[in-house]
């Protein structure tokens, strides 16, 4: 099972940023469509983009009465209550919102205004990408976690912010953390957000090997690799495998296409079946996708690539297709049992996708009924939807009131004796 788990996720990081394929007719070709139309969206030179995610539960009894604090936090709740009465909506609903609204560019770059919480104790800031590094608006989390956040868990107000830059680079704060930690040159590493070619990086990564070197990179080095295995990989054999995953999840009950997006729902009545569903759809074809996708990788010319299936690993697509199905009827118990847990606590979700060559929405929404120990029992919901719209002559800027050295080694020094 485990040489068909690492061929899997070479074809899950593959179709992730599926390109340039058009899968055939029929099964696969709403999914397969979708899939190019964010491949085509991604060659824009610019983008707007607007995010909304809100995580919400609501109580069948009062969600702040002196029992419910009491058996969530003991001695702590006098200290959480004023805390918790930042994102109530009332005695019952309690709502975290977060959203964002930006602009971005395909090499990375992204300037984005994100907002925590709703009305006048929101907390709203600018995050920036640019120029390789990071910048957070340090100055104005300051400031709300002084004027609004202490006061609220019955702490005292900070002072004024005492620096004259707002923002803390990514990079100079790495570098600090490191020379506090002795100068540790893996945190840097780890770290690093400028671009890594593979030549520079070629030893290092045959040095772990294969798939754990990929799990180690950077992201811009595993947007390299990404790149390298559309082009080591078949096409056809990612149309196929497309073709393969919609039929799936069409038989399952799973997936529909309406008003423009592509939906995956997930529930207790259509889970059970996906076992047979997947069986249904590929069997004998999936073995010649595996071994397409095998011998794609090892003829790859780039070394890389080449190392995540080492040339001396047999790998035989047939073996590998029916040892998943055996291991699918297998486990259809556990599916029947999945169900059921499902269906108790009600739970539903859904996916969707709608895309074209200049816009790009998800929107996700999971729902579920939950009941603790204490007998307490309520709703949680979390909802996400992310809008992405093509724009000309977008341009991000590192800001100009940068922290210095000195005002953020000073500004840490601040925070770790107030928390000590």
């Amino acid at each position: 099972m485990k040489k068909f788990l690492a061929v899997l996720l070479v074809l899950v990081m593959t179709v992730t940023c599926f390109a340039g394929c058009t899968p055939k007719k029929g099964a696969g070709s709403d999914l397969g469509n979708t899939l190019n139309q964010i491949s085509k969206f991604s060659d824009a030179d610019g983008f707007k983009t607007e995010a909304n995610i809100s995580f919400g539960v609501t109580f069948d009894d009062a969600v702040l009465s002196e029992d419910r604090l009491g058996a969530l936090l003991g001695e702590a709740a006098p200290v959480f209550k004023p805390l918790l009465s930042l994102f109530i909506k009332d005695e019952k609903n309690a709502e975290i919102v977060i959203s964002a609204k930006g602009v971005g560019t395909k090499n990375g770059e992204q300037q984005l205004l994100m907002t925590i919480g709703k009305g006048e104790n929101a907390l709203t800031y600018t995050g920036i990408t640019a120029g390789n590094d990071i910048y957070i608006d340090a100055k104005t989390i300051y400031t709300w976690v002084g004027d609004i956040l202490a006061p609220a868990m019955g702490g005292e107000s900070l002072p004024v912010w005492p620096y004259q830059n707002a923002y803390i680079s990514g990079k100079a704060f790495i570098a600090l953390l490191s020379g506090m930690m002795g100068g540790n040159e893996d945190l840097e590493s780890d770290m690093q957000v400028s671009p890594v070619s593979y030549v520079e990086e070629n030893q290092t990564v045959q040095a772990v090997g294969g798939l754990g070197a990929i799990s180690a990179m950077n992201p811009q080095m595993m947007e390299a690799v990404l790149n390298g295995l559309m082009d080591a990989i078949p096409k056809e054999a990612l149309a196929d495998l497309v073709n393969i995953l919609e039929k799936t999840l069409i038989d399952a009950g799973m997936l529909t296409t309406k008003d423009g997006y592509v939906t995956i729902t997930i529930n207790g009545d259509n889970i059970t079946a996906l076992p047979d569903a997947f069986v249904n759809a590929a069997d004998g074809k999936l073995a010649t996708i595996i071994d397409s996708v095998v011998n794609g990788i090892r003829n790859s010319d780039n070394e890389i690539i080449a190392s995540i299936i080492p040339a001396d690993e047999e790998i035989n697509g047939q073996e590998l297709e029916d040892e998943l199905i055996a291991e699918l009827q297998a486990a259809k118990d556990d599916f029947q049992e999945a169900a059921q847990e499902m269906k108790t606590m009600n739970f539903n979700g859904t996916i969707g996708i709608k895309a074209n060559d200049k816009v790009v929405e998800y929107r996700l929404a999971v729902g579920c009924r939950i009941e603790d120990e204490e007998g307490y029992a309520g709703n949680i919901s979390l909802s996400v939807s992310t809008k992405m719209e093509a724009a000309k002559d977008v341009s991000v800027r590192a800001p100009g009131n940068v922290m210095t050295e000195t005002e953020l080694s000073d500004f840490f020094s601040a925070f770790a004796q107030n928390m000590g």
